[in-house]
């Protein structure tokens, strides 16, 4: 989008796109170091689960059961999938739009119009400037929910529910706001001197 007048020129710039695709897995060693897609249990009861305790808190195969099918339900992706094998890549983040905004005004040093200061102002991401939310992308914020422990007694598979990076908690949300500086709107401005 392109306005013009005499001296002054505003325009707007608009990306828009899938944000990236990615693929759920488990973590662990199943002893062939292949990057494994999980299946996607039509309840996570049907999986075996490992109590563990982790910085002093117990985490129980039942609160394992109960997050998995929470994390499930709030998932595009895997609440439309289950019972089945995820597909390599299936998953996407979400849809970014980004808006970049320039403004450029001339100012006429001479009167014949051929010697000219122009300033300029450039509003990069100039939609997270109006909205703390808008231009912001999302990423998974783990795509491997469930570690391979082994095998019981029945040789069915035992997992862990994996849990948030740095926390005892265990997930509830796929997507988590991108923290970079460059997600963030930013304003440039500039001075030229144009001559004929």
């Amino acid at each position: 989008l392109n306005y013009k007048t005499d001296n002054t020129t505003i325009a707007l710039f608009w990306q828009g796109g899938e944000n990236g695709r990615y693929s759920y897995t488990y973590s662990g060693n199943f002893g062939d170091n292949s990057n494994r897609l999980i299946y996607i249990p039509n309840d996570a009861s049907e999986l075996n689960f490992q109590e563990f305790t982790l910085n002093g808190a117990t985490i129980t195969e039942q609160a394992q059961i109960n997050a998995l099918n929470r994390y499930i339900d709030q998932d595009e992706y895997l609440s439309a999938n289950r019972g089945q094998v995820s597909v390599r890549n299936g998953a996407k983040n979400p849809w970014l739009n980004r808006y970049d905004l320039r403004i450029t005004e001339d100012l006429n040093l001479t009167k014949d119009n051929k010697n000219k200061i122009q300033l300029s102002l450039d509003f990069l991401n100039f939609g997270n400037m109006l909205n703390s939310d808008w231009g912001v992308p999302q990423f998974a914020f783990q795509n491997n929910l469930l570690n391979y422990r082994g095998r019981n007694a029945q040789n069915e598979p035992i997992y862990r529910v994996n849990t948030v990076p740095g926390t005892t908690d265990l997930p509830t949300v796929t997507n988590r706001p991108s923290s970079g500086i460059g997600d963030t709107w930013r304003l440039q401005v500039g001075v030229r001197y144009l001559f004929n």
